[in-house]
């Protein structure tokens, strides 16, 4: 992922775009007082743009401690902060996206479960069929199926046109 600080790259702006819209819906960005990569992202459940159903809760878009900054309690603090303000914003509680494998952007469901989360599944068909994607963040879809849930630069979204002919 690129920093937000690189105000000319198109994946930039449009996440500061983004960010600022959700404001109004009360989306909260949380940045620990650190060099480095290590935020939390969430916002009222009802305005998630993910496949969740959960009035009154707080989702978490987003919980990154990167590679050199883990094993500190960094994800302590940003979640702890997340709990309270939710808390103190009259929310039930958290709902968070994980994955029992690790997957880019998904939240590991070990350390969720440590910290007191429930894993929910979809079970129908109708269930998945509401829920186009799991991937909170971006997912690329071609023909109808999944090709990437990763955040593409754009000499690996051409390769990928390249390799699908188009």
């Amino acid at each position: 992922m690129n920093d937000l600080k690189d105000n000319k790259d198109i994946q930039v702006m449009s996440k500061k775009n983004w960010l600022k819209d959700r404001i109004d819906e009360g989306f909260v960005f949380l940045k620990a007082n650190v060099r480095g990569k290590c935020f939390i992202e969430y916002i009222p459940a009802e305005y998630a743009w993910a496949p969740v159903e959960a009035e009154d809760y707080m989702y978490i878009d987003c919980l990154w401690v990167s590679g050199q900054l883990k094993g500190h309690g960094y994800s302590n603090l940003l979640l702890d902060a997340c709990m309270e303000d939710s808390r103190e914003k009259g929310k039930k509680g958290l709902v968070i996206l994980s994955s029992k494998k690790k997957m880019g952007f998904l939240s590991d469901p070990v350390y969720m479960a440590y910290k007191g989360f429930q894993s929910v599944h979809i079970r129908t068909r109708e269930d998945a069929q509401n829920a186009p994607s799991a991937f909170t963040t971006f997912s690329l879809f071609h023909d109808g199926q999944l090709v990437t849930h990763e955040i593409l630069s754009e000499k690996k979204f051409d390769k990928i046109l390249a390799d699908k002919g188009l």
